[in-house]
């Protein structure tokens, strides 16, 4: 596990392996959102065999940004690595 925390402390953007709530069955690595109050692990990304980076996340932990292969906008047909930003409003 890898991650991003916001400077509140309160949040952290993870990169997991995890089945959290059965939506990642085949354990790719996805994008993950995790609180500190004992919060369930929110899934950001669902994928198949798409290659997801540690992501970063902004200082007020509204905002994830992470590089992947996948096509999570429908814009990205050729699979090649793009830079995708993530809205994490609790």
């Amino acid at each position: 596990m890898a991650g991003s925390v916001d400077t509140a402390g309160q949040w952290t953007g993870i990169l997991t392996r995890a089945n959290a709530g059965r939506l990642n069955e085949d354990r790719n690595q996805e994008v993950g959102l995790l609180g500190v109050e004992a919060e369930p692990l929110r899934v950001v990304t669902r994928s198949r065999r798409t290659l997801n980076l540690p992501p970063m996340m902004d200082h007020d932990g509204n905002v994830l940004i992470f590089r992947s292969n996948g096509d999570y906008t429908a814009r990205n047909p050729d699979r090649g690595a793009e830079i995708f930003v993530a809205e994490c409003l609790p």
